[in-house]
């Protein structure tokens, strides 16, 4: 064989591996997305009971690997003993502190027991200081710690965050795979990576994310993403039972953030009587649907407050929309004069002016 022949052999091999390459990157995408649509085409409904807790830990000074061999060391359960046992690890302080609480000032509670409803079109979530209510529109918020307050959002426009569904699924937005840019297989596992998309680890078989980073090039701002206990629920939906986030700063964590399922079911029948709220006379109702505020006390029990606030907002509406006869603006006939007078003074001061300059 020439040694033209083999140049020419590994020229043309250099040449084509990168459309190898990409061929495969695209291949390995396409099977990525096929599989998320169907996990999401799993889920119409859920009812979810969890615990989560979001705890301050740059007082700790952990770095990304330093989370990343706390994360390696533990033993995952979705249950209140793991949820100590992680609040120990990344906030102890605020172990001690909550051991000193007065709770008669208060309940303190270090992390928070809540259910969510979802039937496709309404959320629920009930916690224990918190409820929110996102149903014809309205995005409802009920403060049980601010003297029975309810407040109406228009639906998107609520401030505080609530997890919902799609937190649980775990899937990513359909977006990320365009912005991938090499995906690589390996024995147990699939590798996603790209400058926006960040690095993703995703389950061989699944496809369903095991862990997900997304940090500058010096590992100093970002967030390392961990999904896990995949468990199968009722309703044939399988999801990360265990969800943490970790947020950094300068190289230094400084906020986690989890969630533990302790059961769920999807594909259930929800009624919709589960998102209607009833409100007890003396309840604060307080719409912020537009820049101005509106508060009052309720004088007596209502059966759904979706209902009050549709109603009291369309009823406000109308009057700002339709303006009063009687308050059509009339003629000032005292600024008239006003005015007139002042015109009269400036024309006499200008005669002055040029009498004395002739």
């Amino acid at each position: 064989m020439s040694f033209r022949f083999v140049l020419l052999l590994l020229l043309t091999a250099a040449l084509s591996s990168p459309a190898l390459y990409a061929d495969e990157t695209t291949q390995l995408l396409d099977s990525v997305s096929v599989s998320w649509d169907d996990h999401r085409s799993r889920s119409a409904t859920s009812k979810i009971h969890f615990l989560s807790a979001v705890i301050g830990c740059k007082e700790q000074k952990f770095s990304v690997e330093d989370v990343r061999r706390l994360v390696a060391e533990f033993e995952f359960s979705a249950d209140e003993k793991f949820m100590l046992e992680f609040v120990s690890t990344f906030y102890p302080e605020v172990i001690e502190r909550h051991r000193q609480h007065d709770q008669s000032t208060g309940p303190w509670d270090l992390w928070d027991d809540v259910v969510l409803l979802d039937d496709g079109v309404n959320k629920r979530s009930i916690g224990r200081h918190n409820e929110h209510i996102v149903a014809r529109g309205l995005h409802l918020m009920y403060s049980k710690h601010l003297s029975q307050q309810i407040t109406a959002f228009e639906k998107g426009r609520c401030m505080v965050y609530f997890y919902d569904r799609e937190w649980f699924l775990g899937i990513p937005a359909a977006q990320i795979l365009g912005q991938v840019e090499v995906a690589q297989a390996e024995a147990n596992s699939l590798k996603l990576s790209g400058k926006k998309s960040g690095d993703w680890v995703l389950d061989g078989e699944t496809h369903l994310p095991i862990s997900q980073t997304s940090m500058d090039d010096q590992s100093k701002f970002g967030r390392l993403t961990y999904y896990k206990l995949p468990t199968v629920f009722p309703g044939d939906v399988t999801a990360p039972a265990i969800r943490v986030e970790i947020d950094f700063r300068d190289g230094i964590a400084q906020k986690a953030e989890l969630t533990a399922i302790v059961d769920a079911e999807f594909n259930l029948d929800i009624p919709q009587a589960a998102f209607v709220v009833p409100v007890k006379e003396g309840a604060v109702m307080v719409d912020q649907r537009s820049e101005e505020r509106h508060a009052r006390a309720l004088k007596h029990s209502i059966e759904n407050a979706a209902e009050y606030f549709l109603a009291n907002g369309i009823a406000r509406k109308t009057v700002a929309a339709t303006p009063d006869p009687g308050s059509q603006r009339k003629f000032d006939w005292k600024a008239f004069f006003l005015i007139a007078n002042g015109i009269s003074l400036i024309v006499l001061g200008v005669v002055l002016w040029r009498r004395s300059a002739n």
